[in-house]
């Protein structure tokens, strides 16, 4: 067994090829990026278990049955998105607006921030959103969107939980609330 961090996402091809070239027998991938990556890798030649995959049908890791597109399988982190904006309404009575930054490439991001925008208006918010393109990008889009917003709700965008101590000292720094939504977030 071999187990890798590496919090760059650039090396997850470099991560599966050599999953992929040393023979082994299944492949175990954590977050959309990786398990994307892997599955790609494998080529159907190993299996490949993911988790931490917050959309795997748009990912291209399910079919919209919920069966496996290719030789993977694994388990959806999907948001309870209804629930935390009943609890952002809970804390925040007055609340207008709810700030999402999540990074334009990851695609799990994309449905999140889609299905908060769907779901927003049955608890009175509007959604504002700023997308980044990778982590050096996330210092410099928070000034502008904590500006606009009443709080920040956190996906589990890979790049951005990477940063979320810069999201932290930006969001205290201008007194805007931040809903974590997962654990380690919380954290």
């Amino acid at each position: 067994m071999t187990c890798i961090y590496s919090g760059h996402f650039s090396r997850t091809n470099l991560i599966a090829s050599s999953f992929v070239d040393n023979g082994y027998d299944l492949i175990c991938a954590i977050a959309t990026p990786m398990a994307m990556t892997a599955v790609n890798a494998a080529d159907g030649k190993i299996p490949v278990v993911y988790s931490a995959v917050s959309a795997p049908v748009e990912a291209g890791l399910a079919k919209p049955d919920g069966l496996s597109s290719s030789n993977a399988t694994g388990t959806s982190d999907q948001l309870p998105i209804r629930d935390q904006l009943a609890l952002i309404r809970a804390f925040q009575p007055q609340a207008k607006t709810v700030g999402l930054l999540y990074t334009v490439g990851e695609i799990n991001s994309q449905v999140q921030a889609e299905q908060y925008k769907l779901l927003a208006a049955e608890y009175g918010f509007d959604v504002v959103s700023s997308t980044v393109t990778g982590g050096g990008d996330v210092a410099l889009a928070l000034p502008g969107l904590l500006a606009r917003v009443d709080c920040l709700s956190m996906l589990t965008d890979n790049t951005v939980v990477q940063y979320l101590d810069v999201v932290l000292d930006h969001a205290d720094a201008a007194g805007v609330p931040v809903y974590g939504s997962e654990i380690e977030q919380v954290k």
